[in-house]
């Protein structure tokens, strides 16, 4: 991997207040200037027009998923809570992970600290339109991908956008509104990828398909109440002790919400992990560098539905070769986290021939095939049914976010024929299919709108 040099002028430099190294000035001068001079409007930098504000924190165990007003992440809804941080409508624009993302709520709503808030400053802008301009300007091209991509807002702010008079903006508002009408109504039949996954799950085994979206806040140790936590107690028979090695008084083990999922489990014909596996092993502690060719697998890359390397990180082919036994990862390979509070249990499949070392961070699983299809494993432990089990047996008496191969062992899943787990796989598959098929046609009305916009304000 050869350094890649680019020429810029002195003058340029100004354009930000850091040094920048890693997106070039070349790179942020293209993103800036989506709307040209030549255009029909003038142009004003978006620092003029409006400010970021910083959104607030709120863990999912403090929030009240019974509230009426949205948690806002950086790519949408992330829940619900009984209170409100700022008044609809409003616009909220990605900082962490889906940074540069834009989103406009017409309810009030709590956007988390991986957001910005819009405050704007200057009043001949609509709200909707000014929502409509900053999308088109494509603010994730600006985030900035060491570790968890992240924008920053006075990258934004030297973003250029148009003043278009009032009346236009109304113009244009009433020609995209029947397109947004349809947006909208696409995007009520949306959902996740582990929404759909445990649906599938639910209706297998006959239990509320409502329960994953508890998950969580049934597992936290304590409640809020005004402001001050306080700690959560169950009433448990001695004789549930036992259902662990561990002596536990976490409350993630032994609380009401807990021991529904494992009765639900136990009710069916199930076995443990250990029934099913050829090998586990955990990954290395990998020696970088940038300039070999062997692919690196940390937790970064692993986003709890497929693997991501748009920034891959290398070792050496010594490196490979000295543990590969160890850590090395084949074609179809599962990978699961066993460590931090987010990334503890994203399970992934690795879908490709190119040697591979991972990381420490996680376990690699290989499943014997003719007892268990990877696919509905990795499926499983998706659902409410198995990542009830990887959040009840993290903790122990330390209380360390951790995750052991003997505690991976004695996980347990459903005891089914191997074509019965691949008409389970082939209905998930189906449903995920068509999920993509919506997003598409998303895709499709959000392009057809920025096109109206564009067209609009463009020199032709």
């Amino acid at each position: 991997m050869g350094l890649n040099y680019q020429k810029v002028n002195f003058s340029d430099l100004e354009m930000h207040r850091d040094m920048r190294f890693g997106l070039s000035i070349t790179s942020f001068k293209d993103v800036i200037g989506t709307f040209k001079s030549n255009d029909k409007y003038s142009l004003v930098r978006l620092s003029k027009v409006l400010s970021l504000e910083y959104g607030d924190g709120l863990v999912e165990q403090d929030r009240n998923e019974n509230g009426e007003y949205p948690v806002m992440g950086s790519n949408g809804i992330v829940g619900y809570h009984d209170e409100y941080l700022i008044e609809g409508p409003s616009i909220i624009v990605g900082r962490k992970g889906s940074a540069g993302e834009i989103t406009y709520v017409e309810e009030n709503n709590f956007p988390i600290d991986t957001t910005f808030y819009v405050k704007v400053k200057d009043d001949t802008y609509r709200l909707k339109f000014l929502y409509h301009l900053v999308r088109v300007a494509k603010l994730s091209r600006l985030a900035l991908h060491k570790g968890v991509p992240g924008l920053n807002r006075y990258d934004a702010y030297e973003v250029l956008i148009p003043v278009v008079p009032k009346d236009v903006q109304g113009k244009l508002l009433s020609e995209i509104e029947p397109l947004e009408k349809e947006l909208f109504t696409l995007q009520a039949k949306l959902k996740s990828p582990l929404e759909v996954i445990n649906v599938v799950f639910a209706k297998e085994f006959n239990y509320s398909a409502t329960l994953w979206r508890e998950f969580g806040k049934g597992m936290t140790a304590g409640t809020q109440k005004s402001n001050v936590k306080t700690l959560s107690t169950f009433p448990t028979p001695l004789s549930q002790i036992n259902r662990s090695k561990i002596f536990r008084f976490s409350s993630r083990y032994h609380n009401p919400f807990t021991q529904q999922l494992r009765d639900i489990l136990k009710n069916m014909p199930h076995q443990k992990v250990s029934t099913v596996i050829k090998s586990i092993k955990k990954g290395v502690q990998p020696k970088y560098d940038p300039d070999a060719g062997v692919r690196v697998i940390k937790i970064a890359n692993m986003k709890n539905g497929y693997l991501d390397f748009a920034e891959p990180e290398f070792t050496t082919e010594e490196f490979y070769e000295k543990n590969k036994e160890q850590a090395g990862v084949e074609l179809n390979d599962i990978l699961i986290c066993c460590t931090g509070k987010v990334s503890l249990g994203k399970i992934d499949i690795y879908e490709d021939e190119e040697p591979a070392i991972l990381s420490v961070d996680s376990y690699i699983i290989q499943v014997d095939e003719q007892k268990v299809d990877r696919l509905f494993f990795t499926y499983f432990f998706r659902s409410i049914l198995g990542s009830f089990q990887i959040e009840r047996d993290f903790t122990g008496t330390t209380n360390q976010i951790h995750l052991y191969d003997t505690q991976i062992l004695e996980f347990e899943l459903p005891d089914l024929k191997l074509s019965e787990q691949k008409r389970i796989v082939n209905n998930i598959k189906k449903d995920l299919d068509a999920q993509k098929e919506i997003e598409k046609q998303i895709d499709k009305k959000q392009w057809e709108i920025s096109q109206i916009i564009e067209s609009s304000i463009k020199s032709r």
